[in-house]
């Protein structure tokens, strides 16, 4: 930063100048493709108006690092393709002037900041509209050809550091995935389970591992008692409204009675009698769905509820029927109980692995989140 605000008090210290979009970019348009005419196994990408590709053609119409403005649907979203593409037509494609005067990855970096802003200029109606006026007169600072490549740079560093944080996160939910079946796969190769965790099987089940259903080990309770009464949420409230769906947290309720007290001593797995979806819980809370089971451990056989919720992340069922699954199929699923402290021990491996993961304060995604924050409070002081 010490650099920039010393190039700016030397290049521009009368402030910077703004120009409109039009001034220092040439702003065209796409061309229209319908779904037939796109193949998977054609080269060039075609961008309309997301992040993903919408299928692929044999032509291209826009060079590599080109900017998107989507004109119409999520009108106002901004991108960077950085390989050559097809643009259909409801986005802009921006291209600076002159080279010289505006470095391309620094108008993205611009407008993307601005996203915001340039999304609530857009019409209301349906699908939203995104007016060429608009995008045309949209102004834009812009500081000497060597501050900007010098903001460029240090976002740059950021994205490629966020880039590299979300790459190993992914790599490490595969390990996680893979490590995770082959533990409660109980079968060979051997070699593909830690030493520890093998010499206790050869020790304890010589003979193998015992399978049960589901329904011999865990018990379940009817939501009822613990539903909801008002979807008057408030943040301001203690008690948390849950789903088991990826929604998890409805939000927060005043409601004191027929709260299901689960600790961290005595935790639960949520079930979604329809979906099947699960989450495992360890705090008070009231439930949204009828159709929500609470599950728990038997007393008999002994059991880790923990790792029957490891073991049940790695059963492969997806509902056919909109009908209750836990009693007529998913509770009659066959699962390996190996004896408790086998149990305990793959547990405390697998639970590692989910902390670095999954844990949104202290794992990679906790550092993800942080090193976003930071780009994005340099981002808004650099473009401010």
């Amino acid at each position: 930063m010490n650099r920039i605000e010393k190039l700016i008090a030397e290049m521009c210290p009368e402030g910077v100048e703004f120009k409109s979009l039009r001034e220092v970019a040439l702003i065209g348009r796409g061309k229209r493709l319908t779904k037939r005419q796109l193949n998977h196994e054609n080269e060039f990408p075609v961008y309309s108006g997301g992040v993903t590709p919408m299928g692929y053609f044999g032509k291209y119409n826009q060079p590599a690092d080109t900017i998107t403005v989507v004109k119409y649907g999520t009108a106002g979203f901004v991108n960077y393709i950085e390989e050559k593409f097809w643009a259909n037509d409801v986005c802009y494609c921006i291209k600076p002037r002159e080279a010289r005067e505006l470095v391309n990855r620094y108008l993205f970096y611009v407008l993307k900041n601005k996203q915001d802003m340039i999304q609530s200029l857009a019409t209301d109606a349906i699908p939203a509209h995104l007016p060429t006026a608009i995008i045309n007169n949209f102004r834009i600072p812009l500081p000497p050809f060597e501050i900007q490549r010098e903001i460029v740079k240090i976002l740059d560093t950021f994205t490629e550091l966020e880039a590299e944080l979300e790459a190993e996160l992914e790599a490490r939910r595969r390990q996680y995935q893979y490590y995770r079946d082959r533990l409660l796969a109980f079968a060979p190769p051997k070699k593909f389970r830690l030493n520890e965790i093998d010499a206790l099987l050869k020790r304890l089940c010589p003979n193998g591992v015992e399978q049960m259903e589901l329904v011999e080990v865990l018990n379940y309770e009817q939501p009822g008692k613990f539903l909801v009464k008002s979807t008057d949420y408030d943040n301001g409230y203690t008690t948390p409204v849950l789903t088991a769906g990826k929604s998890f947290i409805l939000g927060y309720t005043e409601e004191t009675d027929g709260i299901y007290s689960a600790s961290s001593n005595q935790p639960v797995i949520i079930f979604d009698d329809f979906t099947t979806a699960f989450k495992w819980v360890d705090f008070p809370f009231k439930a949204k769905s009828s159709a929500m089971k609470m599950i728990t451990q038997r007393a008999d056989p002994p059991v880790s509820l923990r790792y029957i919720y490891y073991v049940m992340k790695t059963i492969s069922y997806t509902p056919q029927d909109h009908a209750r699954q836990w009693i007529r199929t998913y509770s009659k699923f066959r699962v390996p109980i190996p004896p408790l402290k086998v149990q305990h021990k793959i547990v405390a491996t697998l639970d590692r692995f989910d902390v670095l993961v999954n844990d949104l304060s202290i794992g990679l995604p906790a550092e993800i989140t942080a090193r976003r924050k930071q780009y994005e409070y340099y981002r808004d002081r650099l473009l401010t």
